[in-house]
């Protein structure tokens, strides 16, 4: 395995600045933001480290020789926005830009986009899984034609999650934690880890926000998740 980290959380820094950062950090890969150059619309959203709309083969291959110089692997692409939004404007909006992150993976060489499944507030469970299962297949379909696949981010808090359901997007049991400070026995994780036979990246994503307000706040946080996960990272 390896040990890597999301860039969304160093919003000051370019990537060659964060990828320097993280290679004298002792990380291994970088898992990449990027939203479209645009006002944030909620926290760590609106980082763009890649600019996909301005990617091309020659930019992509800049890109790849300057992280292979920090000795660093790109894990994955990162945009999380809401492709169930319930304003279907907003919705093709966002779906385009996934689509472009997922074409500059394949430019990249880079397996995996990482996003959410997303969620229409008003309307019910049952509703929401009537629009995924209308909405992602041609993603997914778009993906495995340019030989990537989708990672979907989930958020885990038991009782929370029991009264608010998965597709509540985290609001109203979600409590980012870095790891160490939360409820994770990551012995027990890297445990099923192995046992699935996993062999791919532990990337850090920084939301903690005991560990905000500053940049030299953000790396501390980064650096006690690095402690807690590296003895596991073999």
């Amino acid at each position: 395995m390896k040990l890597g980290f999301f860039t969304a959380a160093l919003p000051g820094n370019t990537l060659e600045q964060a990828a320097k950062w993280g290679a004298e950090s002792g990380f291994q890969a970088i898992e990449i933001a990027c939203w479209p150059l645009e006002k944030a619309t909620r926290r760590y959203a609106g980082v763009t480290h890649i600019d996909v709309d301005d990617l091309d083969k020659t930019k992509a291959k800049e890109i790849c020789n300057m992280l292979d110089g920090y000795g660093l692997t790109i894990s994955s692409l990162g945009y999380y926005p809401n492709p169930l939004h319930p304003e279907a404007d907003h919705r093709e909006t966002v779906i385009a830009h996934l689509k472009k992150v997922i074409e500059a993976a394949s430019l990249l060489e880079v397996p995996v986009v990482g996003t959410f499944i997303g969620k229409d507030k008003n309307k019910t469970v049952p509703q929401n899984l009537e629009d995924y299962a209308k909405v992602w297949p041609p993603i997914v379909k778009f993906a495995k034609d340019y030989g990537v696949k989708i990672a979907i981010e989930l958020h885990i808090d038991r009782e929370g999650l029991y009264n608010n359901g998965v597709m509540s997007q985290g609001m109203g049991w979600q409590v980012p934690r870095l790891p160490g400070l939360g409820d994770v026995d990551w012995a027990k994780f890297f445990a099923a880890l192995t046992a699935a036979r996993y062999d791919y990246v532990v990337s850090i994503e920084h939301e903690d926000r005991v560990f905000e307000g500053n940049e030299e706040l953000v790396k501390r946080g980064f650096y006690l998740s690095r402690d807690v996960l590296k003895p596991y990272i073999h």
